[in-house]
């Protein structure tokens, strides 16, 4: 009787067939790999008590000079704010231009119905992708701060919930994003309707934005190819991402300000909230690759990579949305795949052990734990949850499956006698087994066999996958359980 132990490096490889991966783990949802063991991600509750009206697209938290802890959220069709008890306040900007829910084709040559129109008459290019409408937000002092593309402004909020937000005096208009730089200078970016174009406001003044000799307001012309997408502030800079490379501004004082360096090409950002910055690093998704910047712009390896790209919704891209989650060391990128038009699943990068992890899970934009004390993440319908918090998951299963194993060649099989658990808490989870004689032949399953002690087993064949499952209220752990079997010919 041999004894083999059900260990697998951790994370998920999805790069062609499962027999192109053997010996790793193939699949896995609402699951993660934290400290050695094999365990579901933590559970969700609503905080917020009521919903925000449009499409939810960007949220920020911050703790105001009083000790007030808010999130401002950005839908496409207002701004809203709200309290750590969940009171959620809509501060719309009056005469806000309402933006778009999802992102759209441009007409084109061709488009519509043969002799319609007026001859002449130019249309979109058919091939244009409109962008869905995604804000950016960040906090200047203790002030909320945000533009939305399709409307342009730069707004900002005074802590006041009976108060809309109002247009920051002075500031550039047509504007595609704006973010606040370590030394307190509001940028502008795409300002003036210019893809390459940034501003930015005298260091400490939010309404002073004419350059002159008394102060330290100004602009710059980003040399580019691409357009300018967002920005974020990094150790020792700030760093600018357009549609097709990225820049690290540097504030050196007057006269110039800030000197511009570009750092790559071919690493542009493939929506306005797809970085994460995780103290001297950040991690981006591109338009067919994920990167990161520390020191210096490198793409990364990625063991999901076919499985993401081949299965995104690519016309509705720019909903990407990066949430970092510092507690267990983890970036995660909410996509929209097959046809879906909202971000319904995610592929995740453990930044300390460097595996990757995939799963489904419903969310438009989130926030790591910051003031909040735990990840904010909100629907498509406009909840707001937190997160990482209990065990309840909606009524999910959480589940880790392997690739197929070889474990015997030719007439050769294993007989599979016993399963023997390594549960932190003995019955947490159930185990099924997958078995096939043949890689394209039948397969067979056995199970689910439940954990809480060593069970008795009956199956047969020359390869076999596991999947471990938790429900939703169990928070187990799995270490390394063992099978036990015995090797034989055909009977």
């Amino acid at each position: 009787m041999q004894n083999v132990k059900m260990e697998l490096p951790p994370g998920v490889a999805r790069m062609g067939t499962e027999y192109s991966v053997e010996g790793r783990y193939f699949d896995a949802d609402l699951a993660r790999w934290h400290q050695g063991n094999k365990q579901p991600i933590g559970g969700w509750r609503e905080i917020s008590q009521s919903t925000v009206t449009g499409k939810p697209r960007a949220i920020s938290t911050w703790l105001d000079k009083s000790n007030q802890i808010w999130a401002g959220i950005g839908t496409h069709s207002g701004l809203f704010v709200m309290t750590q008890t969940g009171i959620v306040s809509d501060v719309t900007p009056t005469g806000f231009t309402t933006g778009r829910a999802d992102a759209e084709f441009g007409g084109g040559y061709g488009s519509g119905v043969y002799g319609a129109g007026t001859y002449g008459t130019p249309r979109a290019d058919v091939s244009v992708v409109n962008s869905a409408s995604m804000w950016t937000l960040d906090v200047f002092d203790e002030f909320l701060v945000g533009c939305m593309p399709q409307d342009g402004k730069i707004y900002d909020w005074d802590l006041n919930t009976s108060n809309a937000a109002t247009v920051i005096a002075n500031a550039p208009t047509g504007c595609s994003a704006v973010f606040v730089t370590n030394d307190l200078f509001v940028m502008a970016l795409g300002a003036d309707s210019d893809p390459r174009r940034i501003d930015w406001s005298s260091r400490g003044n939010r309404d002073l934005w004419s350059p002159a000799a008394t102060n330290t307001a100004g602009s710059v012309q980003l040399q580019t190819n691409g357009k300018i997408i967002c920005g974020k502030r990094f150790i020792g800079g700030e760093l600018i991402f357009t549609s097709v490379d990225v820049h690290l501004a540097r504030y050196i004082g007057a006269p110039s300000v800030y000197v511009f360096d570009r750092l790559a090409g071919g690493c542009g950002i493939i929506s306005p909230q797809a970085v994460a910055i995780v103290g001297a690093q950040a991690f981006w998704m591109s338009e067919n690759n994920f990167w990161m910047y520390n020191g210096y712009v490198q793409a990364m390896p990625c063991d999901v990579y076919d499985y993401v790209f081949t299965g995104m919704n690519d016309a509705q891209k720019s909903k990407v949305y990066a949430v970092h989650n510092s507690a267990f060391g983890e970036v995660w990128w909410f996509y929209p795949r097959g046809d879906s038009f909202e971000c319904d699943s995610y592929v995740i990068f453990n930044y300390l052990d460097g595996f990757w992890n995939i799963g489904s899970l419903s969310r438009a934009c989130g926030t790591n734990q910051d003031v909040f004390g735990k990840p904010l993440m909100i629907d498509p319908d406009g909840q707001v949850y937190e997160h990482e918090i209990g065990n309840m998951r909606d009524g999910r299963q959480s589940r880790i499956r392997s690739a197929p194993v070889t474990m015997a060649n030719g007439e050769r099989f294993i007989y599979a006698r016993e399963y023997d658990p390594d549960e932190q808490t003995a019955g947490d989870s159930t185990v099924k087994f997958y078995t096939k004689y043949r890689a394209n032949g039948d397969e067979y399953e056995y199970g689910p066999y439940a954990s809480a002690s060593p069970k008795l087993v009956r199956f047969s064949g020359n390869f076999v996958a596991w999947e471990w499952t938790f429900e939703s209220g169990e928070n187990g752990r799995i270490g390394v359980p063992r099978l036990k079997f015995s090797m034989g010919g055909r009977r």
